[in-house]
């Protein structure tokens, strides 16, 4: 396989129709540089029946953020399963050192949200091929040099499975442009 190439896989198969909603199955694959003998292995794991959350999506803009000011988050949420999410939640535990903006939270596409500490939630219903979309703004600190910002949201589908979504927020330094005196001697 040369450089930058790809080999792309795509199977079927057969579940056995006694597997209770929800089981996972594991599929692993084993790669490996045979010349090196280094050997990784990935798994891609798939519930039986089950709602999907893994296409949800979560953002933070603009990033890398000025010092004292605003970014814009968005979270959606999509079932991308075989079957609704009859009791869904997604706990959004905010970035230390940063406030959310009063006034700014609203989403689309149904369910309850709270506004708690440090953490916004949603929960409902969210049938398949259904998205909830959550949008707040959040002021990010002032001070000139601070390390990235780290936003987590946490998804449950009600019926086991569970995905986390992070996104990084980058704070831009302050710059400050001092004069230069040269001396000449």
């Amino acid at each position: 396989l040369g450089p930058g190439a790809a080999i792309t896989f795509t199977y079927q198969a057969a579940v056995a129709a006694d597997l209770p909603t929800g089981t996972p199955i594991a599929n692993t694959a084993r790669l490996g540089l045979e010349d090196q003998h280094v050997y990784f292995r990935r798994a891609a794991v798939v519930r039986v029946g089950a709602p999907d959350l893994s296409l949800s999506d979560f953002r933070c803009s603009p990033s890398p953020a000025q010092p004292g000011s605003r970014t814009a988050c968005t979270l959606v949420i999509a079932n991308a399963g075989l079957v609704d999410a009859p009791a869904a939640r997604v706990t959004n535990l905010l970035p230390a050192g940063a406030t959310l903006v009063s006034g700014s939270v609203a989403w689309v596409g149904g369910g309850t949200l709270e506004v708690l500490t440090g953490t916004v939630r949603w929960t409902g219903a969210l049938a398949t091929g259904a998205q909830v979309t959550l949008t707040y703004g959040l002021a990010v600190p002032a001070q000139p040099l601070h390390p990235p910002l780290y936003n987590v949201a946490i998804l449950e589908d009600g019926v086991g499975g569970a995905w986390e979504r992070p996104t990084w927020l980058l704070l831009a330094p302050r710059q400050a442009y001092l004069p230069v005196v040269m001396r000449g001697e």
